[in-house]
């Protein structure tokens, strides 16, 4: 009986001191925090301060350049105009025919103020290879960088709710390499867009290398 007594006793105390530490602990903590705040210089500025925005983290442009091959242009015609459907985006649709497809000798030439929901927004751009309107002007790491990455041939980031690069990410680099190689072969089309003002509120994307075999001059190479 005794024994169990005097486990008991061992106890309370235990969980007396353990008490005491972590008031002790706490008594500390807030003495600390008040004498921070005491002894802290107070900066007042009329203007406050803000923080500065990081840049992008975009990748600089490569000097490389795609070689026109049969095979590209069978492949990159099929990914333009079936999976990836560029010019349902990139041109107006037919409306009048069956399951809209886009006008026929406007493939490419952009949309103006188009958005995924259909409301009034930035334009769709020009893609055919016009040097005036379109892309032709473009390198072809230009086009690389904004289908797979979301950076326009400029620098500026594209907004993903109406180019979907974040889905295009996944392809691969000779998917990438053909559908290039087939847009600088279709018929260029000047069409005069609105400019459009880039967004302050996107996030950049990670710059993703690209090596398309026995494509490039100028290979690029991930640091």
């Amino acid at each position: 009986m005794t024994h169990l007594a005097n486990r008991q006793i061992s106890r309370i105390m235990g969980i007396a001191l353990r008490t005491e530490l972590l008031l002790a602990a706490v008594l500390a903590f807030f003495v600390a925090c008040n004498s921070g705040r005491a002894t802290w210089p107070v900066q007042h500025s009329e203007k406050a301060s803000v923080p500065s925005k990081p840049g992008p983290r975009v990748r600089p442009l490569a000097d490389r350049k795609f070689e026109r091959t049969a095979n590209r242009l069978i492949r990159g015609r099929y990914l333009v105009n079936g999976i990836a459907e560029c010019f349902a985006c990139h041109g107006p649709s037919d409306f009048k025919r069956l399951g809209w497809p886009p006008a026929r000798g406007k493939e490419g030439s952009g949309y103006p103020n188009f958005t995924s929901s259909g409301e009034p927004g930035p334009a769709s751009p020009n893609i055919t290879p016009d040097r005036e309107t379109g892309v032709g002007n473009w390198t072809d790491d230009m086009l690389a960088r904004a289908i797979r990455e979301g950076v326009g041939h400029d620098g500026h980031l594209l907004d993903p709710t109406v180019m979907p690069y974040e889905f295009y990410r996944a392809m691969s680099d000779e998917d990438l390499a053909s559908i290039i190689v087939y847009l600088r072969s279709i018929p260029p089309i000047r069409n005069p867009l609105p400019a459009s003002k880039p967004s302050d509120h996107i996030v950049a994307p990670f710059a993703i290398p690209i090596y398309a075999a026995g494509s490039l001059t100028g290979r690029f190479h991930p640091s």
